[in-house]
């Protein structure tokens, strides 16, 4: 068995202290308890009287379990014993004890004690799980033993005895290392969810443990292809096709089909081509939607096109964070997150349990900044999810949630629930 010796100072250091650290994605909180110089020398079993002294101790140590009821717990038990030449007091027979033994057996009852009183607390569902106990260790005192007559020294014997003390050092470890670089998708596609979603009305927060992860924009329907969008396709639509009339005439001129062609012959021409071809000149300038038109001074905007520029403003903004759109009226619309190692760590630090919450919350309501595209309140249609760690091919979930929601409502939804590194828990009531 390895000794491991510390100075008086050393130990004052230690004991009832917290201490915190984070390193490679695991966050750490370790507590020294000093619990006290408990036994007379040569004595290592508890009793009641002394159970009675432990329990504001016992209180400190529960409370923090408590407070950390996510995390892994463990408690290691350090023993101390003076280097006084010890007996077995215990033992009727009083045999001599090598140096170490004392502190072993103390350790151990230790441990023996506090696992048959944690497995009380969890009988009686105060605390949510046991802690788990590693081997205890034993630390010799550092003041000097010479011999019998040390033990007429008052002083020398104070010091022996603070040297029979027992710790209890608790750790906590939160693993978010398993969440970085996780992506979460959030999604409509027309050809997986079980509802035909279109509308405008479908912007969300998505939420991990209540930690805000970002906004998601599925909208699809006409105020999100946006008549610049619309005016920018015709256009090219009609210059592609206007091309290929001007190449035709062109080439019936050479080949002798049209003779004597003047510009406005060309002109004729290309403008029955492209009707043919179902394309019309858009114009210069993008015109003003109808909905527009409509809409506008509700939201108090002095001109159609300032309502219509905010909302592009909007739109573009979207884009810019990871939505993918196919820029079809009632079609596919996705946003992808990345947790990073900050975000990570907050959802680790407010999980309720062993859990992770996954959540949205509507955001477009007749106030707030997305007050501009409601017309009925937020849509109902459950949206598909995906979760892909960087740690495994093929993603921890993807499918669409078996959850309601209400149309109009303002109300979070929960999702999924998931472990702490993002796999579903089964069979669990997310309502």
């Amino acid at each position: 068995m390895k000794k491991v010796i510390l100075s008086e100072e050393q130990i004052k250091k230690l004991v009832d202290k917290l201490v915190i650290n984070e390193q490679n994605g695991v966050r750490t909180e370790s507590l020294t308890v000093q619990l006290g110089s408990i036994w007379p020398m040569g004595m290592w079993k508890i009793t009641p009287q002394q159970v009675n002294e432990l329990n504001p101790k016992l209180k400190q140590i529960t409370d923090f379990i408590n407070k950390n009821r996510d995390s892994i717990v463990t408690i290691q038990i350090e023993a101390g014993e003076s280097k006084v030449t010890n007996v077995d007091n215990e033992d009727s027979s009083k045999p001599k004890l090598p140096t170490g033994v004392l502190s072993q057996k103390r350790g151990n009852v230790m441990v023996e004690f506090l696992t048959g009183y944690f497995k009380n607390l969890m009988s009686d569902n105060l605390i949510n799980k046991m802690p788990e106990f590693t081997q205890p260790k034993q630390i010799i005192g550092s003041t000097p033993y010479k011999g019998p007559n040390d033990l007429k020294d008052p002083n020398l014997i104070e010091l022996y005895k603070k040297e029979q003390f027992v710790n209890a050092v608790i750790t906590t470890r939160k693993d978010y290392e398993c969440l970085v670089g996780m992506e979460i998708t959030i999604g409509y596609y027309k050809d997986k969810n079980k509802s035909k979603h279109r509308c405008d009305e479908a912007i969300f927060e998505l939420r991990m443990n209540g930690v805000q992860i970002g906004e998601v924009n599925l909208n699809n329907n006409a105020m999100d292809i946006m008549v610049d969008e619309g005016y920018e396709r015709d256009k090219s639509l009609y210059l592609r096709s206007k091309k290929e009339a001007e190449d035709t005439f062109d080439d019936y001129v050479k080949n002798g089909k049209i003779k004597n062609p003047n510009e406005g012959n060309k002109e004729r021409f290309v403008k029955k081509y492209t009707k043919e071809q179902g394309f019309t000149d858009p114009g210069e300038t993008p015109q003003i939607p109808g909905w527009a038109d409509m809409k506008y001074q509700n939201f108090g905007y002095q001109t159609a096109q300032e309502y219509v520029d905010a909302i592009k403003t909007i739109n573009d903004n979207f884009t810019k964070y990871g939505r993918k759109s196919n820029n079809q009226i009632g079609g596919d619309r996705s946003q992808t997150f990345r947790l990073d190692g900050n975000k990570a760590k907050s959802i680790i630090d407010n999980s309720p349990s062993n859990e992770i919450v996954l959540s949205i919350k509507p955001l477009v309501s007749r106030t707030g900044k997305y007050k501009l595209y409601y017309y009925q309140g937020s849509h109902s249609d459950t949206p598909w999810v995906t979760i892909q760690s960087r740690k495994s091919k093929d993603p921890l979930y993807n499918g669409e949630p078996n959850v309601g929601m209400q149309r109009g409502s303002e109300k979070e939804t929960i999702l999924l629930r998931t472990d702490l590194c993002g796999n579903p828990i089964q069979n669990t009531n997310v309502k």
